[in-house]
C-alpha cells in the first residue's frame, strides 16, 4: 500500500509542478504584443483591450444598427453579399465571437472553483474518515486530488488575449500552487504516519 501511495503522490507533485510553471510563464514572461499589432484593424485593439463583458457588449449594440441597415439594403438591392469579408458583417463577427469566447472563459472559473472546493472537500472528509476508515479516508483523498488536479490542468487558449482569459490564467495559477502545497503537506503527514507505524510494530 505504501508504494502505491508513494507513486500516486510522486506524480501528483509532478503534473502539479508542470502545470503551475505554465500557468505562470503564460501569466509573466510569455510575449504579449507582436510586431503586427500595428497593422490590426481597430476592431481587434478595442477588443484586446477591453477590460470587462459589458465593454464588449456596448460594441456589439453599436455595430448591430449598421449590420440590420445593411442586411435591408442587400435584400433591396436583391444582391449577394460576402458576409466574412464586408463590413459591418466582419465587424461584427470578430466582437460575437470575443463575446462568446469571454462567456466562455468566465464559465470555465466558475466550474474551476467550484470543483475544485468539491475536490479539497472531499480530501478532508478523507482524512477525517481514515482515522476509523483507513480505506475509505484513501479513496476519498484519491478521488479529491484528483479532481482538483483535473480541473487545474491548461486550457486551450486558441491565441487568446483577453483580460477574462489572463483572469482564469491567474486563478489556475493560485488553484494550482494550493495543490501543490496540499499535497506536499499530505506527503509529509503520511511519512510520519508510516514512520511511526514502523516504529509501533518494532516495538
Amino acid at each position: 500500500m505504501r508504494a502505491a501511495v508513494i507513486v500516486f503522490l510522486f506524480v501528483a507533485v509532478t503534473a502539479l509542478t508542470a502545470q503551475t510553471v505554465r500557468h505562470a510563464y503564460l501569466l509573466w514572461l510569455q510575449p504579449q504584443h507582436s510586431v503586427l499589432e500595428k497593422y490590426n484593424q481597430p476592431t481587434q485593439n478595442k477588443i484586446k483591450n477591453a477590460e470587462s463583458l459589458e465593454v464588449l457588449e456596448k460594441e456589439y449594440a453599436a455595430i448591430r444598427p449598421e449590420v440590420d441597415k445593411a442586411e435591408a439594403d442587400i435584400k433591396a438591392g436583391k444582391r449577394k453579399a460576402n458576409r466574412f469579408e464586408e463590413e459591418p458583417f466582419k465587424t461584427e463577427r470578430m466582437i460575437k465571437v470575443a463575446i462568446e469566447q469571454w462567456e466562455r472563459r468566465s464559465g470555465e472559473i466558475d466550474k474551476t472553483k467550484f470543483s475544485w472546493a468539491c475536490g479539497l472537500g472531499l480530501v478532508l472528509i478523507g482524512l477525517l474518515s481514515g482515522l476509523k476508515w483507513r480505506w475509505l479516508g484513501l479513496s476519498l483523498i484519491v478521488a479529491g486530488l484528483t479532481q482538483m488536479i483535473w480541473w487545474v490542468s491548461p486550457s486551450f487558449s486558441f491565441n487568446e488575449a483577453s483580460a477574462e482569459y489572463r483572469r482564469m490564467l491567474e486563478n489556475k495559477f493560485v488553484l494550482s500552487l494550493a495543490t501543490l502545497v496540499i499535497v506536499l503537506c499530505l506527503w509529509f503527514l503520511f511519512e510520519i504516519k508510516s514512520k511511526k507505524s514502523s516504529e509501533t510494530s518494532e516495538k
